[in-house]
């Protein structure tokens, strides 16, 4: 491996882990960075780049006070939120297979 960096120098490398998630966060910003600047030489000059780079920010946030904030997670069951009634609900509750008489209210 070590020949072949060698030979292409141009090939950028980065030792990382996803079990230990160690420069994870590196790689992407390492690629965004890298796809921008690639980007940005396509439109070099071009008022469609000037566009772009007007309206781009990159936001960090900052600590504010000493309260540790971990991430909301709630605990729902995605089906047990749904309130629709399907064609399959209505058929169990008037009878089971092939019943679709809805008495009269």
């Amino acid at each position: 491996m070590d020949d072949f960096l060698k030979e292409n120098p141009k090939i950028r490398t980065i030792e990382l882990s996803t079990v230990s998630q160690v420069n994870i966060g590196n790689l992407k910003q390492l690629a965004c960075e890298l796809f921008t600047d690639y980007k940005l030489k396509q439109d070099t000059g071009n008022e469609k780049a000037n566009k772009i780079l007007s309206r781009m920010h990159i936001a960090i946030p900052k600590k504010r006070d000493d309260v540790e904030r971990t991430p909301v997670r709630p605990d729902l069951d995605p089906m047990e939120e749904r309130k629709v009634v399907t064609a399959k609900d209505l058929q169990e509750e008037l009878g089971g297979a092939g019943v679709f008489f809805i008495p009269s209210q």
